[in-house]
């Protein structure tokens, strides 16, 4: 199995200046290995009080700049755009950018992100449904035209999503619980989450059994981890980030590049083809491209 890798871009979970995060991107960019195949943007609208990119408008000045890549979102708030117009934004990038972007998309968790931007934040299995049914009414968007779709929380009439680049973006929904995996068997071409591993491990069996009841074969959902790297000589202080990372259930990779690759392998052993990497620092990210990833990936 074929394994490669992406870079998270920032702003992140260490703040920048404003005026430091696009020349950081360049430089991260500019330190990528062949291995590296993907750029993905986080679908945050604020992180407090701390810089934060919108996630469309980034990928799509990125675009033009970088054609090597393919160019991911990871992952939208399912709430936060129409899914009308979210499958003419994805056409349109994906038709623009030569079929390389990746629409990841999600249920939506970050509730005080919803309330300060008024967006209303129904409980779970409602986020879960309109999910949903947002994913089918993009695919019916990306069919053909006219397009109608009659949902309980969405609906298009005779939509034009034009022009559409065959084939259409592949759809990676990003899920850790019960109800939404079983959205994931149905309706996803591939799966992201985050670890730790066993929590990982655990989820990745769930959704086999859930593609199993329905007739699917697992292995057609690509699967994807997130992670974020600090490669450093100072131990007691990654120690200090990791376990403050893992209330939130991610994997800090490190601090040696050893540590990075034995951390990465179970998960590939598990079916796991790319790895989005959301680095601490340039250093960080170098080493990641020139000594981990050759050696996960070979």
């Amino acid at each position: 199995m074929a394994v490669d890798f992406g870079l998270v871009l920032q702003p992140g979970w260490r703040p920048l200046e404003p005026a430091g995060i696009l020349d950081f991107n360049r430089q991260a960019i500019a330190r990528l290995s062949d291995h590296f195949t993907a750029l993905w943007a986080e679908d945050h609208l604020q992180k407090g009080a701390n810089p934060a990119l919108e996630a469309w408008t980034t990928l799509a000045f990125l675009a033009g700049e970088y054609s090597r890549y393919r160019l991911g979102t990871l992952v939208l708030g399912q709430s936060y755009r129409n899914p009308g117009l979210l499958a003419k934004m994805a056409a349109t990038l994906h038709y623009l950018s030569g079929g390389r972007l990746i629409l990841g998309i999600g249920a939506g968790w970050q509730e005080d992100e919803y309330q300060a931007f008024d967006y209303p934040f129904p409980p779970a299995g409602v986020r879960i449904a309109q999910l949903a049914e947002a994913v089918e009414l993009i695919r019916t968007l990306w069919a053909g035209s006219p397009a109608t779709y009659q949902g309980r929380y969405y609906r298009v009439e005779e939509a034009n999503c034009e022009p559409r680049l065959e084939p259409p973006p592949p759809i990676m929904i990003g899920a850790h619980g019960e109800k939404i995996l079983k959205v994931v068997a149905r309706l996803a071409d591939g799966w992201n989450t985050a670890g730790p591993y066993a929590r990982y491990r655990q989820r990745d069996a769930l959704l086999r059994r859930e593609c199993e009841a329905i007739g699917r074969n697992p292995d057609e959902i690509t699967r994807s981890v997130y992670v974020h790297a600090w490669l450093t000589s100072d131990s007691a202080a990654h120690a200090q980030a990791a376990a403050r990372l893992g209330d939130s259930g991610i994997d800090l990779l490190g601090p040696t590049s050893d540590d990075a690759i034995r951390q990465l392998r179970p998960y590939v052993e598990l079916g796991v083809s790319h790895i989005q990497v959301k680095p601490y620092d340039l250093p960080t990210i170098e080493r990641i491209s020139d000594e981990v990833a050759p050696a996960v990936t070979g």
